[in-house]
């Protein structure tokens, strides 16, 4: 499953150890509004905690499928060079690298687009930094020439 170092793992066990010390200090005489309150974020945190090993269980096992695909293709594989000779194993395996070096250049491009994007955004960001730069100085010489009229209008 997920290994320890994992951070929605983290997250899940933090919230488990809060858990646990929010029941603990509910053990303590506390108030009745203090006990509502720690009820009330410890339930709040049981929930989150829930929500994040759903959606962690979840997401690992589709993202595990879309990577590495179902387990039953090692058997389908097998199935596949079951009395074929040495010709035409090779075969098969240069049509299986064939249908991979189609699928790496599929992700190439994907990642030739996504290079392009955030080139892109890049751009309009140091766009936008140099407009907000302006701006501020116009709203420094703005601001100047404000303190020079009021000290004006004080003086006479």
């Amino acid at each position: 499953m997920a290994s320890s170092s994992d951070p929605w793992m983290k997250e899940y066990n933090e919230a488990s150890r809060l858990a646990d010390d929010i029941n603990s200090m509910i053990a303590d005489r506390v108030t009745d509004k203090e006990l509502h309150k720690r009820q009330d974020t410890l339930s709040n945190l049981k929930s989150k905690a829930k929500q994040m090993a759903t959606t962690f269980n979840v997401s690992n096992f589709a993202n595990r499928e879309d990577l590495l695909g179902q387990n039953k293709k090692a058997a389908d594989d097998l199935s596949r060079v079951v009395g074929l000779d040495n010709q035409e194993i090779v075969g098969l395996q240069r049509q299986i690298m064939k249908e991979q070096d189609e699928g790496l250049e599929k992700l190439e491009e994907t990642v030739l687009s996504t290079k392009h994007i955030a080139l892109a955004v890049n751009e309009e960001l140091t766009l936008h930094t140099r407009l907000i730069d302006d701006l501020e100085d116009h709203v420094d010489v703005t601001n100047s020439r404000l303190q020079v009229f009021y000290m004006n209008i004080r003086g006479t």
